[in-house]
């Protein structure tokens, strides 16, 4: 028997041969490419800063806050009295006027004028400022 020996063609050995050389550099050029967009995008760690503060800024700061817990605490203090009078000018307001049949005739400014004097009272103990915003928080008024 014969034996058929195919040969292949020089130029499809050298098409080949260029395909597999554009293959190769394809594979090169997608491994630089590659590599540079691993480098590009790569974010160094940057080093977290503790930044102190410095201890009179603390004591500055907590001196701060603690004036103003205390501020707070001498409102309540003053809102606190000032409910407290008016309650007990109104149960006496009440009492005299179903004791005194002439409400009409001088018991109808006693209220106003036993207020003026207790807020006036409670504004020399806690001063001015301290007594007015205690009167704006609770909605009334001294009547000066």
């Amino acid at each position: 028997m014969c034996e058929q020996r195919s040969e292949i063609d020089p130029i499809v050995v050298h098409i080949c041969e260029d395909i597999m050389g554009i293959i190769v550099l394809l594979g090169v050029v997608a491994l630089i490419a590659y590599t540079a967009c691993r480098i590009l995008i790569f974010q160094v760690p940057q080093p977290v800063y503790q930044v102190e503060q410095p201890a009179g800024m603390k004591r500055a700061i907590a001196a701060y806050k603690e004036k103003q817990h205390r501020e707070e605490e001498m409102l309540a203090e003053v809102m606190a009295t000032l409910r407290a009078g008016r309650a007990k000018l109104a149960e006496e307001y009440g009492r005299r006027a179903c004791t005194s049949g002439d409400l009409k005739h001088g018991h109808q400014n006693w209220f106003k004028d036993q207020w003026q004097e207790y807020c006036n009272l409670v504004r020399a103990k806690h001063g001015d400022s301290l007594t007015q915003s205690a009167l704006n928080r609770l909605g009334l008024s001294a009547w000066r």
